[in-house]
């Protein structure tokens, strides 16, 4: 009988009783998740989300300093930016109200199909976790974001 009625919903494409189905969660500014995971040379970020107002802001992000251990993809004077280590790499890609699809590693990015090369920056772990929403700096959430994710996932490896 269980097993009938979890196809059924399977089929029919409905929740379960107590469930609530949305399209991605909103981020206002002052909203953060803690992944508890730390940047590593291996991980790989994929992210799905819309923005409707374009502003300085993390999508996500570790730092130790602003210029230093620096994992993170934002938005700066309108511009996409990706950061490695030391380094903060324009992507030149204009951050304009829309959908967008990131794939990040701290060797390059995927940004709507248009890849962004920085492999020839060197790798020196963050101490602090990855945050969604802002990047993390000395325990807070700096540059936090304002957008609506609709799928994020977090790699170490090949491991999800």
């Amino acid at each position: 009988m269980i097993a009938r009625r979890k196809h059924l919903m399977l089929l029919s494409n409905v929740l379960p009783r107590g469930y609530l189905r949305m399209d991605g969660y909103s981020f206002n500014g002052g909203t953060y998740f803690d992944t508890g995971e730390l940047s590593t040379e291996d991980m790989k970020i994929e992210m799905e989300f819309t923005i409707n107002t374009v502003t300085d802001q993390a999508f996500f992000g570790s730092r130790l300093r602003l210029k230093v251990r620096n994992y993170s993809f934002f938005v700066k004077d309108g511009v996409f930016y990706c950061s490695a280590n030391t380094n903060q790499i324009s992507t030149d890609i204009p951050a304009e109200a829309g959908s967008y699809s990131v794939v990040y590693t701290p060797r390059d990015a995927l940004i709507n199909g248009v890849k962004i090369d920085y492999s020839n920056n060197s790798f020196v772990g963050s101490l602090n976790t990855v945050y969604v929403g802002g990047c993390h700096q000395m325990m807070e959430a700096y540059e936090p974001a304002v957008f609506v994710l609709h799928g994020f996932k977090f790699y170490k490896g090949d491991a999800l």
